[in-house]
């Protein structure tokens, strides 16, 4: 049974497992669908921004203008590649805060749902030379970015939305020393890469799956759920089939000795011998009669214990629990010599209400599991606690192992770990205390060390101004 509870535990646990894996890659994939729908709506309105936006247009259309003027200073040898680079930067950047200004105004405009930032990097820049070759006038380096355009944000956090290779051939004319005018043509290439960055995309995205997230949660916690019940409720199953088995085997026990006595003494009545010796026949008729009462006890006890606390029936009187518990203890004593019964009350008056033959009955199950459980001295204590009466009955026996605490209130369970008992039992006595102690609004604890001591305390509610029904 213990291997098949592991082989559920851990087919368990890889399902679980293998549903936390799907769960993952689904959000996972979610998360990717999501982030490249909003990279598509940001770029299609980018896109629709440049046709739509004539600010933006025009302020495009005078750094063109300036590039072409200084292209043409440049082919014709009046500037310097790095001249040409700084004034083109020079340029872009006396124009970048209008750029930026209209660019968020036309972006406004657009009602997205998330905040955008634009930039325009230069890539690539080259002029064809006279004998056809290129003369590379700037290469992107991968370093640092040349940002014609838009706002900066780091490198990592931008994605690219497009590049724009502009090929173009500008016809000029330069003046020579007597005034003529000289046609020339000049033939460049510059290539642009258009950048966004969107901001906090990340928390947009997860606000947007929150419903996803907290649907695989709620399922993941119902697949734990019932994993877990299912687990419990196997071992449950387990172990009270395992009591069961463990009654039937005590309560087998319990009878054979009892049947096994009528048996021996009924077949002593057929001796012709007794039936003539009157002391001999009384005997036996004894022992018939014990015999038959202890099985009558283990039937009633049975009978008497399958009743839950709910269905049993009280009769209470007011008692002074002092003298009431007194009594039990000088009777328990009698009964048992060779144990020491101590008593320790306490000094204040204590009242209850209880049943004095089922509250008895139950004090007295107590005591008699201490002795059976080898309790040489038992010591009863008790005290006032927050309108409570508290009953503490520690006994010296062999105590019991931590993990049998949680069920020694169950019904027929015993602390016993094969079916070969020392003490004879139903495993009914302890549950008996509990279902009695729950009738009267009580509550029964049990606190243990296995090898030195076990303490039972039972609480119950104290009643003032009662009539005292004797002790």
């Amino acid at each position: 049974m213990k291997i098949k509870i592991r082989i559920l535990i851990l087919t368990s646990i890889l399902a679980l497992l293998t549903l936390s894996g799907i769960q993952a890659y689904l959000i996972s994939n979610t998360y990717q669908l999501k982030k490249a729908l909003i990279t598509n709506q940001v770029d299609q309105a980018l896109d629709r921004l440049d046709d739509e936006a004539p600010a933006v247009d025009s302020i495009d259309t005078i750094w063109r203008y300036a590039f072409l003027r200084l292209i043409e200073r440049y082919h014709s040898g009046q500037i310097s590649k790095a001249q040409l680079l700084t004034a083109m930067r020079q340029k872009a950047d006396s124009l970048n805060p209008s750029f930026i200004h209209f660019y968020n105004l036309e972006l406004a405009n657009k009602d997205l749902e998330y905040d955008v930032q634009y930039q325009q990097l230069l890539r690539h820049l080259s002029l064809e030379q006279e004998n056809g070759s290129m003369d590379t006038i700037y290469n992107h380096d991968p370093a640092s970015n040349w940002m014609l355009f838009g706002e900066k944000f780091p490198k990592e956090k931008g994605e690219n939305i497009g590049n724009t290779t502009w090929s173009y051939q500008h016809d000029y004319h330069i003046m020579d020393p007597s005034g003529k005018a000289i046609p020339r043509s000049a033939s460049f290439q510059i290539s642009t890469t258009d950048r966004m960055h969107i901001l906090d995309k990340e928390v947009v995205i997860f606000k947007k799956m929150s419903g996803i997230f907290l649907f695989s949660f709620l399922i993941f916690c119902f697949v734990i759920g019932l994993i877990f019940y299912s687990i419990r409720n196997f071992i449950q199953q387990k172990r009270l089939s395992d009591i069961k088995t463990d009654f039937i085997n005590n309560i087998t026990h319990e009878l054979k000795t009892p049947l096994a006595t009528l048996a021996v003494a009924t077949k002593v009545l057929e001796n012709v011998e007794v039936k003539k010796n009157p002391d001999a026949l009384a005997d036996i008729i004894q022992t018939i009669s014990r015999q038959n009462q202890r099985l009558q006890k283990l039937i009633d006890q049975v009978l008497d214990h399958s009743l839950g606390s709910d269905a049993l029936l009280s009769e209470r009187v007011s008692v002074d629990v002092h003298p009431f518990i007194a009594t039990i203890a000088n009777d328990f004593q009698v009964l048992n010599p060779q144990k020491k019964i101590v008593t320790d009350f306490s000094s204040e008056k204590l009242e209850i209400s209880v049943d004095r033959f089922h509250f008895s009955t139950a004090l007295l199950n107590v005591l008699e599991n201490a002795i059976k459980y080898g309790g040489k001295t038992i010591k009863i204590t008790t005290r006032a606690l927050n309108g409570t009466c508290c009953i503490q009955i520690l006994d010296d026996g062999i105590g019991i192992e931590r993990k049998h605490i949680p069920f020694i209130f169950d019904k027929f369970y015993r602390a016993e770990d094969s079916n070969v008992h020392n003490s004879n039992g139903l495993g009914l006595g302890l549950y008996y205390v509990d279902q009695i102690i729950k009738a009267h609004q009580g509550s029964v604890s049990l606190q243990s060390q296995k090898g030195v001591s076990t303490t039972i305390q039972i609480k119950l509610p104290c009643y003032e101004n009662a009539t005292i029904s004797g002790g």
